[in-house]
């Protein structure tokens, strides 16, 4: 019976040892939770800051775009009213779209100019005179 309790004494010893050290990793692991939430929350209010920032520099390149727009009109309204374009952006962008159906057109036809090029090498390549040959001297045999 004294073993018994001597047991019992040793386990509870070490149950209050780790209750202990259960107790002070709770605290720490609780400021650093702590720490973090402040360090999120510090977090959230720059992040919003620099989204207002943000939003505030996009409306003042929006304004300056549209203020060059209106001059870029300005400047080039008889060349735009001459080709019957409400703006010269417009002729921008017809010529631009042009010029990428050019561009493509030339890769398909590079396409089917090397396809036929391979094709005639193929063909050139083939012992035409030797078949030829050989029928003449099956016909006159």
């Amino acid at each position: 019976l004294q073993h018994k309790l001597e047991q019992t004494r040793g386990a509870l010893q070490s149950a209050e040892a780790d209750l202990q050290l259960t107790s002070s990793k709770e605290k720490k692991l609780k400021k650093e939770l702590a720490d973090l939430a402040a360090a999120a929350k510090a977090a959230e209010a720059e992040l919003r800051s620099l989204e207002k920032k943000r939003d505030s520099r996009q409306k003042e390149v929006d304004a300056l775009t549209t203020k060059a727009n209106a001059v870029e009109d300005a400047v080039f309204a008889d060349f735009s009213k001459s080709l019957n374009l409400s703006s010269v952006r417009e002729y921008e962008q017809r010529q631009l779209v042009e010029e990428q159906q050019k561009e493509g057109r030339v890769l398909e036809l590079q396409a089917q100019y090397d396809k036929l090029n391979s094709r005639l090498q193929f063909e050139q390549r083939k012992d035409l005179p030797r078949a030829i040959e050989k029928l003449r001297a099956a016909i006159a045999a």
